[in-house]
C-alpha cells in the first residue's frame, strides 16, 4: 500500500480565534501572574538573595490606548523566549504537581484576546541579552507565517524581567471593570500574597484581598470551621481540606467554595445545589469558604476557571463527602437556624410597621430581639470532644412578642402578638386571654398559610391580616358582639382552612 505524509502543523491564522471568545478578565491577565509567579518560584532560591527579589513583583498598567505587565522574575532564556511565541507549545514542566502552568490558554492567547498588537521582551538573570518581538496579530492571521523575527540586545546581566506590551486595545477599560478585576485577582492569588511570595498592582493600586466579615456567635468567635476529607471511587482517592462559615451580611457575589490548587484559587464561587439549596436560599448569600484539593488526581480545565470532573460519579462523590461532614454538615444547619431568625425578626418588624398610621391599632413598643444563638456540642456523634462542632438550639428573645394597643369600651387593651412555628395541621390563629390582655399567635406553618404565604414579604400580609381579624374581634364588644361569638367564627375559620389542608 502506498503511504503519503501529511502536514499537520497548526496555523499562525487560528491566533484570532481567541478573539472570538468570551473569557472573563480574571482569567485572561492570570494567564501573565501565572508564568511570572511560576519562573519566580523555579529560581527563588537565586532571586530571594537579590535586594529587589524577596517576591515576585507583577505590576499592570491599563489605559484607554495599551496595556503593560511588568514583573521582576527570573526573566526568559532563548528556548523559553521561543515557547513563548510559537502557537503550539507548552512548558515540558508544566504537568507536573503545583504547577501554575498547567494548562491555560498562555502568554501569547491571552495576549491576542486583550488587542490586535504585543510584544514580549525579556532578559534572563546573570544574561547579557535582552530578547524582543512583536507580533501584529491581522499580518499574522493573513500572511500566516512560520518564524518570528526578535530582536536580540545588550542587557545588563544583573537585570532580569519580562515585560509584555498590547496595543491596539479590544477590551475597554472601565472603572467598574478595573475594580472587580483588582478583587478577582486578590482571591486567585491570595494565598501567595498572604504568604509574602507575591505582590499585584493594577495602576499603581496594590492588589488585595479582603477577608469575609464572618458572623460573630455569642463566644466572641465567628461562625467558621475547618475541615479535613476524602472520598475514594473508581480506585482513585480524592483528598482536599478547607474552611466554611457565615458571612455577617449576605453578598452573593463572594460566597460559595473556592475551589483551590496548587495555593491558587481555581474555581470561584462552587454552589453545589445540595449543598447550598436554590439560588434564593439563605446558604447562597451567606456561606463562604474554600476547598483545597490535593494529589494529582484533580483535572483543570483548559482555561483553568473550573476542575474537569470524569463522568464516573467522583463530582456527586465529593458533593456528598462535603455535605456529610460534620464541620460542613453544621454550619448548613446553623445558617439555616439563622436564617430563620433572621427571617422572623425582620417579618415582625414589618408587621408592626404595617399599623404606624392606624388610628385604631397603636404600637406599644418595638420588638427586641437578640438573634444570637445558643451553641452547644449535644448532638456531635463523634467521641473525641476536642474541637466539637457546634450545633444551635435556640434564640434567646428578650421580648418574644410585638405589643399592640387597641381601644375596646373605652379602655386601652393590650394584644400580644407572636409569630408561631407550629405544624402543618396546627390552626392558624390561636387566640386567647393574656396577662393584662390577649395573645394573638400566628402559625406560619399552617399548611393553607404556608402554601400561599412563603416569601417574608407575604408572612407579613398573614401576620397585618390575623392582627386585623382579632382586633375586629375585640372593636365588635364596643357593638354587642359577645367575644365568644367572635371566637367561634375565628374557629370556624380555622376550620375551614383545615378542610383546604385535607
Amino acid at each position: 500500500m502506498e503511504e503519503k505524509n501529511f502536514d499537520v502543523t497548526v496555523g499562525s491564522g487560528i491566533i484570532s480565534i481567541f478573539q472570538r471568545q468570551n473569557f472573563r478578565l480574571e482569567r485572561v491577565f492570570s494567564e501573565f501572574i501565572d508564568n511570572s509567579l511560576q519562573s519566580f518560584l523555579d529560581h527563588q532560591d537565586v532571586l530571594k538573595k537579590l535586594a529587589d527579589g524577596e517576591k515576585c513583583k507583577v505590576s499592570i498598567f491599563w489605559d484607554g490606548n495599551k496595556i503593560v505587565i511588568k514583573d521582576n522574575a527570573f526573566g526568559m532564556n532563548e528556548e523559553e523566549f521561543g515557547r513563548a511565541l510559537k502557537l503550539k507549545a507548552t512548558n515540558p514542566d508544566a504537568l507536573k504537581n503545583d504547577q501554575l502552568s498547567v494548562y491555560g490558554m498562555g502568554l501569547k492567547y491571552a495576549s491576542v484576546y486583550l488587542g490586535n498588537h504585543y510584544s514580549i521582551s525579556s532578559t534572563a538573570y546573570n544574561s547579557d541579552i535582552r530578547y524582543f518581538a512583536e507580533i501584529d496579530v491581522p499580518k499574522f492571521e493573513t500572511n500566516n507565517p512560520t518564524s518570528v523575527p526578535a530582536k536580540l540586545n545588550s542587557e545588563n546581566p544583573e537585570v532580569h524581567e519580562t515585560v509584555v506590551t498590547i496595543t491596539d486595545l479590544r477590551i475597554k477599560r472601565t472603572p467598574a471593570k478595573e475594580n472587580d478585576l483588582r478583587e478577582k485577582l486578590g482571591t486567585i492569588y491570595n494565598h501567595y500574597m498572604h504568604s509574602g511570595t507575591l505582590s499585584i498592582f493594577l495602576n499603581n493600586i496594590p492588589v488585595v484581598y479582603h477577608l469575609p466579615e464572618l458572623r460573630p456567635n455569642e463566644n466572641g468567635g465567628r461562625y467558621y470551621s475547618n475541615f479535613n476529607d476524602s472520598f475514594t471511587i473508581n480506585g482513585k482517592t480524592y483528598n482536599f481540606s478547607g474552611w466554611i462559615g457565615i458571612l455577617n451580611k449576605g453578598n452573593q457575589s463572594i460566597t460559595g467554595l473556592n475551589l483551590i490548587q496548587a495555593n491558587r484559587c481555581i474555581e470561584l464561587g462552587y454552589k453545589p445545589e445540595k449543598l447550598f439549596g436554590k439560588g434564593n436560599s439563605f446558604q447562597n448569600s451567606r456561606v463562604v469558604g474554600e476547598v483545597v484539593f490535593n494529589g494529582d488526581n484533580y483535572v483543570l480545565s483548559f482555561n483553568k476557571d473550573k476542575f474537569v470532573w470524569a463522568d464516573d460519579g467522583a463530582e456527586d462523590a465529593f458533593i456528598n463527602k462535603l455535605k456529610s461532614n460534620s464541620d460542613v454538615a453544621c454550619i448548613i444547619k446553623t445558617s439555616k437556624k439563622i436564617s430563620f431568625t433572621d427571617d422572623e425578626e425582620k417579618a415582625k418588624e414589618k408587621t408592626s410597621k404595617s399599623f404606624t398610621k392606624s388610628s385604631v391599632i397603636s404600637v406599644i413598643n418595638e420588638p427586641k430581639v437578640d438573634s444570637t444563638l445558643i451553641l452547644n456540642t449535644d448532638d456531635s456523634t463523634s467521641t473525641d470532644t476536642t474541637n466539637q462542632p457546634t450545633t444551635i438550639t435556640a434564640p434567646v428573645t428578650t421580648n418574644k412578642y410585638i405589643k399592640f394597643q387597641i381601644v375596646v369600651e373605652d379602655k386601652n387593651v393590650p394584644l400580644y402578638v407572636d409569630t408561631w412555628q407550629g405544624s402543618k395541621t396546627d390552626d392558624w390563629i390561636i387566640f386567647e386571654k393574656y396577662e393584662d390582655g390577649y395573645l394573638l399567635r400566628v402559625n406560619y406553618e399552617n399548611e393553607f398559610i404556608c402554601n400561599k404565604f412563603s416569601t417574608q414579604k407575604s408572612k407579613v400580609a398573614s401576620n397585618t391580616i390575623a392582627i386585623v381579624i382579632v382586633t375586629s374581634m375585640l372593636m365588635s364588644q364596643n357593638l354587642g358582639v359577645k367575644l365568644t361569638d367572635s371566637k367561634t367564627l375565628l374557629k370556624t375559620i380555622n376550620k375551614i382552612m383545615g378542610e383546604k389542608n385535607e
